[in-house]
């Protein structure tokens, strides 16, 4: 018979396979429930060992003896195995089978696999003194590996095995046969990988067709003080790009700024690319400001702004925090002058600085997004201010592994291109930049205007790989065919091919004389690794075991170094020294002087990962603890810069409370500094943590703190519908659960409505009780759930707002903070919800009044948008106040941009129905003001809605058309469908006013399918504009097909302008503005269909409303038209 697996012919009793040591007595045949993969070749190196002397051992000993012995030896070859990640295919009697890059190919597997027999050989010679006397003799190991192509035959993931056939695992299974005692034979593709790591000798076997190698030791490389040979060249094959650069720089010299995206993969020259730039003549005409994030760095918020910042004001390690402080507050004041008073307290607070005095008071009570925004509008004021006096380069290196919120800083900072003397630089790997909203290929799509490049590196050609060989090795006798095959195999890769030439001195097959550098006899003996990730690892294990340690260190501690903190990491300081220099000498490493400090840095990222993959798990975690106790140490009177970086080595030390104790502080320094992102990602971490570590024994209040952190993170973020159900969670572990829609829903909506009845229309109850801590935290969490719900579901908002209002009314009012706002808001939505009569939200409104005890700014703009929305819903714009301009201000200043738009976008609506255009084109600039500012689009949305409702006011169809594809563009940046259905309702009404009747038909059918999908929750605000629209539309088409003749068509699109009419009539009764116009429209509608009288009722309704409202421009156009048809005959 012939094995099933290598198809050698077989006697046919045999139970196992004498040329792969298959197991046949178990038969082929696969049971019909197992899952069986389809079969793949890969590169593989096998492992095929033995126990020497077993045949005589299971003469001597017993069979359980034996089995014994065999365990104890397979139990520590599963260790040894595992931990060079490789895999056993199977044990069988007194060896094994085992194999390396399946199932996960590492580059150095030939590696991986030898020392893994080595361990093996010496576990049992370790274990051979317990079992002589029994044995009568020593135990030992003989082994065989082979490298090369293999078929993955049976994939069985219930039995755990791949099935692997092929001439290598062949071969494997023979060498094991050939050696002897404490031999390790490998195959030739073997020696080949793994020749710069060992020291082989040719072992001669009969009839052996390929060549075989001994394993004789490991290398090693012995380090000193000594100079290496050290090689460099100019850059190659980048001039168009440097070109590109110098040119943008350029133009910024000359007044035009722009954005510059440097994508490539690692090692291509991108950071060489920054090199050759900074050295060029106009950058003695601009400031350069760097900043630069780090491995870690997607956690650390703010890591490469807080970066540049440090630079641009010479703040170093060494520096207190008083110390850093005042640096940081000089550099801003000698660009802003007074302005700094502004300026700092935001800056600092993004460095997450303690500030104090009069800049503590400016930043106090500011939280969340309004901190956000003021913290990006400083920045820019700063970044602009600086540009006045000189232009800036910002460079901001490595952003793939930026956190999400200074990516979202760094994208509110591109507008100012536009019109200021500044270049970004932006290099990242491709593929790495993502925010919530957008990623880096699209950024040119969100802001067109702005001049964007993108500057791809690829690999060097053949004719540039060549250029750099010949410039980094000018030997004496290296051939043309190396140097091609160099630049092949490195794909063109300028690190490759810069490591690969190192790897040839390291290796000495290329050595220094007196004359210069010559090629030895060792380069025919050379194998190129396949990847660069083979080449680092080739070049760091010939490192002395001293040296290649420190670089372990180094490469737990991150790409960047200073010399204290690995001085103080290392447990033997002697001669480290030394070593750092010596690694510099082999270009591993370089130094710098940074913040006044002298500090380390891998020549190339890449290096520092691949050192650190390198290192066995466990000696990363006990160096992570030595990192993260250093810094405990070094930096202890200002730890709170270090909170994230603490918690990432915590966490890798596996020192859980300590890593969850730092989470949490790196989270409220987070939210502190408004970086909701990494916030919620420290909280999230630190609360698995505290429930894998405590399980059922957690405790409540605990767990508690952790949601109400995630909840208010998320909040901030804007991800309305995840925070209430944080907040539905922490509010039912305190008592006081969020209502839930449903029957019972129902009910307690009920039961609270008549609650604030009778506390509107009657009295407020007797027991009244001071509100602790606690309640008012409750009170808080409820107000922010109805917020996020206004986004979410407006009917639940509904039900959470009263709920709230029937806990308070229990409570001293007076005790609770801006009650005078939320008081006004809950009037509000009874107004904008048309749930209820106008007269309950008037009634909440004159009881707001009894709350001004606690009246603050933020308190003040809240009541003043919310009354003025009451007022504007209803119709009594009488009641509505002059805008205060003043109260506006002073609420953005604090960061309260959405209710002061709000207040605006109210007031702006009013003025533009009453024809106030001079008070309306205030608004719209401060609105435009607002956005550009602070880069909140909000505000520009409403802006350009206002102009589009302006300009249609005046026919003006091409310029209302502009606006409103604007208000479309902006709506679509915020992901808010209702104001882009807006948007689109402007759109076609300014079509129309163009005679743009099949656009405007286009532009309102897309409306219409947003409507469709959101008519659940669209409130009369955002919906009337769009029906307004249609009943246009609508009565257009009808009088265009009156005009054609054709009944039938008459009447169907008589039905359809009728449906219309009703539900925007039905609108109207809960939203005035517009009311005037749809008034109107049913007269011109009863006009057309030939009903004179009702015409004429509908108009006189129209003219008495618009006189009420105050509405000149829609009163002067019913005047018009009512002339017009009192004119006709028919009339």
């Amino acid at each position: 018979m012939k094995c099933p697996k290598c198809r050698s012919t077989l006697p046919h009793d045999a139970n196992f396979c004498h040329k792969c040591g298959h197991d046949l007595s178990s038969g082929t045949r696969q049971s019909e429930s197992t899952v069986v993969f389809d079969a793949e070749r890969r590169r593989v190196t096998a492992l095929f060992s033995d126990l020497t002397g077993y045949s005589s051992l299971t003469k001597k000993l017993d069979l359980e003896e034996v089995k014994a012995i065999t365990s104890r030896i397979f139990d520590g070859v599963r260790n040894v195995i595992d931990k060079y990640e490789g895999f056993i295919e199977r044990f069988e009697g007194d060896g094994f089978l085992a194999l390396f890059s399946v199932p996960k190919a590492h580059e150095d597997d030939p590696i991986r696999t030898i020392r893994a027999a080595c361990e093996i050989h010496e576990l049992v010679e370790a274990l051979s003194p317990k079992f002589k006397s029994k044995v009568g003799r020593d135990l030992s190991m003989h082994s065989g590996i082979n490298t090369g192509l293999a078929v993955t035959a049976d994939v069985n993931p219930v039995k755990n095995t791949y099935g692997i056939t092929g001439d290598a695992i062949n071969e494997a299974a023979r060498l094991s046969d050939l050696a002897t005692a404490d031999m390790i034979l490998v195959g030739s593709e073997t020696h080949r990988a793994a020749q710069s790591h060992f020291t082989f000798q040719p072992y001669k076997a009969k009839d052996q067709p390929f060549p075989i190698y001994q394993l004789i030791s490991e290398r090693t490389v012995e380090s000193g003080t000594s100079k290496k040979i050290q090689v460099s060249s100019e850059m190659v094959g980048r001039d168009q790009e440097i070109a590109r650069l110098e040119s943008q720089m350029n133009k910024a010299v000359n007044g035009k700024g722009s954005v510059v995206n440097v994508f490539g993969e690692p090692g291509i020259g991108k950071s060489r690319l920054l090199a050759e730039l900074r050295k060029q003549d106009v950058i003695n005409q601009v400031i350069l400001l760097e900043g630069r994030s780090i491995s870690i760095g997607k956690s650390l918020n703010y890591h490469p702004i807080i970066d540049l910042f440090k630079h641009w004001s010479k703040i170093t390690e060494n520096d207190t925090t008083v110390e850093a402080s005042n640096k940081l507050e000089m550099a801003i004041r000698s660009v802003c002058g007074d302005d700094a008073d502004e300026v700092f307290p935001f800056v600092a607070t993004l460095m997450g600085m303690k500030l104090s005095g009069r800049h503590s008071k400016r930043v106090e009570g500011i939280e969340g997004e309004a901190l956000e925004r003021l913290i990006f509008k400083n920045v820019r004021q700063l970044l602009i201010m600086s540009s006045e006096l000189i232009p800036i380069v910002i460079v901001m290196e490595d952003l793939h592994w930026a956190d999400t919120t200074s990516l979202e800083l760094i994208e509110s900072l591109f507008r100012m291109a536009l019109t200021h003397r500044i270049l970004f630089i932006n290099v990242f790997r491709p593929g790495y930049w993502r925010t919530v909203d957008r990623k880096v290929e699209t950024l040119s799509q969100w802001l067109p205007e702005v001049d964007f490049i993108e500057l791809s590196l690829t690999p060097l050609d053949k004719q540039a790989g060549e250029i750099l060989v010949n410039n980094m090795l000018q030997a004496e006798g290296l051939r043309q065919s190396i140097k091609q095959q160099i630049v092949v195999r490195t794909g063109g890769n300028p690190y490759f091919i810069e490591e690969v030439i190192r790897s040839l001195i390291d290796d000495k097959a290329i050595v220094k004389t007196n004359s210069g550098l010559r090629v030895t006899e060792q380069i025919e003996r050379v194998v190129i690794p396949p990847t660069i990730k083979d080449v680092l690892i080739a070049r760091v294990d010939q490192l002395e075991e001293r040296a290649r340690e420190l670089l372990k260190i180094a490469s737990v501690i991150g790409r960047s170094f200073f010399d204290r903190i690995i001085k103080d990491v290392t447990d033997s300081t002697e001669d480290v020294d030394n070593r750092l220099a010596y690694l510099k000498d082999v270009q591993l490493i370089r130094d710098r002087i940074r913040m006044q400090e002298l500090e380390y840095l891998f020549t190339h990222a890449l290096t520092q990962e691949v050192v650190y993959e390198s290192t066995l798990i466990e000696q990363r975690k006990e160096l992570h603890l030595k990192v993260a106790l250093s810094i405990e140490k070094l930096f202890n009177k200002r730890l709170h810069e270090f909170y994230g970086t603490l918690a990432f080595h915590y966490s890798k030390a596996g020192a859980i409370e300590k890593a969850e104790e730092y989470m949490m502080k790196a989270g409220d320094e987070a939210l502190r500094s408004s970086a909701s992102s990494e916030a919620l990602n420290y909280f999230q971490e630190a609360l698995q943590l505290y429930q894998t570590k405590y399980k059922d024994d957690v405790e409540p209040d605990k767990l508690a703190f952790f949601e109400k952190n995630i909840s208010l993170a998320l909040y901030n973020k804007g991800r309305w519908s995840e925070a209430v159900k944080y907040l539905d969670i922490v509010l039912e572990r305190w008592g006081a659960p969020l209502p839930k829609r449903g029957p019972l829903g129902i009910l307690k909506l009920i039961r609270d409505m008549l609650v604030l009845m009778k506390a509107v229309h009657w009295k407020l109850p007797n027991s009244i009780r001071i509100p602790g801590e606690r309640d008012i935290e409750i009170h808080e969490l409820h107000y922010r759930a109805a917020e996020a719900l206004a986004f979410v579901d407006n009917i639940r908002q509904f039900q959470v707002t009263l709920a709230d209002f029937r806990r308070i009314v229990k409570l001293d009012l007076t005790k609770i903070p801006k009650l005078w706002g939320y008081w006004a808001g809950v009037a509000a939505m009874f107004s904008v919800g048309g749930v209820s009569s106008f007269n309950l939200s008037n009634r909440l409104l004159e009881a707001s009044s009894r709350f001004r005890v606690h009246e603050d700014v933020v308190d003040r703009i809240r009541h003043s948008a919310f009354s003025c929305m009451v007022h504007h819903y209803q119709g009594t714009w009488k009641e509505i106040q002059d805008l205060d301009w003043k109260l506006t201000s002073s609420s953005i200043e604090v960061g309260e941009l959405f209710h002061s738009s709000e207040y605006l976008w109210f007031s702006g609506l009013v003025r533009g129905e009453q024809g106030d255009f001079e008070h309306l084109k205030m608004i719209i600039d401060k609105l435009f003001e607002m956005g550009e500012t602070y880069d909140y689009t909000y505000s520009v949305v409403l802006a350009h809605i206002l102009k589009a409702d302006y300009f249609i006011r005046r026919k003006s169809g091409h310029e209302a058309l502009s606006e409103a594809e604007k208000s479309i563009f902006y709506s679509r940046q915020q992901n808010s469908e209702l104001n882009e259905m807006m948007g689109m309702a402007y759109k076609a009404m300014a079509q129309q006013v163009r005679g743009d009747e099949e656009g405007a038909h286009e532009t309102i059918s897309q409306a219409l399918e947003i409507y469709k999908t959101q008519s659940w929750m669209v409130l009369p605000a955002f919906v009337a504009p769009f029906l307004v629209a249609r009943f246009l539309i609508a009565i257009e088409e009808l009088k265009n097909t009156i005009s054609s003749g054709i009944s039938l068509d008459v009447e169907r699109i008589r039905k359809h302008a009728y449906e219309v009419s009703k539900e925007a009539v039905r609108n109207s009764r809960k939203y005035a503005p517009y009311r005037t116009k749809i008034l109107a429209l049913m007269g011109d509608y009863y006009w057309l269909v030939n009903k004179p009288g009702k015409a004429l009722k509908w108009l006189s309704k129209a003219i008495q409303e618009g006189e009420n409202l105050n509405a000149r421009p829609d009163l002067s156009r019913i005047y018009f038209e009512v002339g017009k048809h009192l004119k006709e005959p028919q009339s």
